[in-house]
Formats: C-alpha cells, structure tokens, sequence
C-alpha cells in the first residue's frame, strides 16, 4: 500500500503534467484562432483520470486508453471541415499514460512531461523566426 502523503504527491505531479501540456495546447489555440479537441481542463482532467484509473487497476488504465481513443477519433471524424491536426490528440493519450506513470515513477513522468512541452513549444519558436 502506498503513502497517503506520497499518493497526494503523485496526484499533484499528475495535475502538473496535465497543466504544463495543456498551458501549450491552450497557448496555441489562442494563438492561431483555430480550435482544438482539448485546452487547459481538458488536460489535467485527462491526466488526474490517467493516474486514478492507473490506481485502481491497470486494466481500467487500459479501458481509459481505449475510450480516450475513440472518443478523440469521434472528435475529429464530427470536425473534419475544420483542420484539426493529430498532435494535440497525441498530446492528449500522452497526457493520460504519464497520468498513470506518476503512481510508479513521478519523477520519470514529470521528466518526459516537461520533454512533450519543449516539443510542443519548438514548432511555435521555430515559426516565429520566419
């Protein structure tokens, strides 16, 4: 059984993740006025869900995985009109897989977070310049 003081820990480094990619998602939205499956809420929601159902058991973790894809292909299937690109649905199941990470391995899931946001973040940084 866990620490409850390390489980509060793990939760907080899952909300983390979630808020640091979403910052960039919800970032990007703003500004290039095109819209997204997923802003700021969306996921840190996305990745408190990934670290309970990862708490829970690991076959709901997968069960989240398998929802989470469909409900982002329903997405962009009832969008298609729009230019919805794969990369904040990527971003997204990420968000959930380093959710449940944080219960066995927070500072690796941190780690690769804070690696997912300097990629994220490099397309805006390299466009800018021209």
């Amino acid at each position: 059984m866990i620490d409850i003081n390390t489980l509060w820990l793990n939760f907080a480094v899952a909300l983390g993740i979630g808020l640091i990619i979403g910052t960039d998602r919800e970032r990007n939205i703003t500004a290039h006025e095109n819209s997204t499956i997923a802003g700021i809420r969306t996921f840190a929601i996305a990745a408190l869900l990934g670290a309970t159902s990862f708490m829970i058991s690991l076959w709901l973790h997968i069960a989240t995985l398998m929802s989470l894809v469909i409900f982002v292909s329903v997405a962009h299937f009832a969008n298609k009109d729009k230019a919805l690109g794969l990369t904040t649905a990527i971003s997204l199941l990420l968000t959930v897989i380093l959710g449940g990470l944080t219960m066995t391995n927070a500072a690796l899931a941190a780690s690769l977070a804070v690696a997912t946001a300097l990629l994220l973040l490099i397309k805006s940084v390299y466009m800018a310049s021209y």
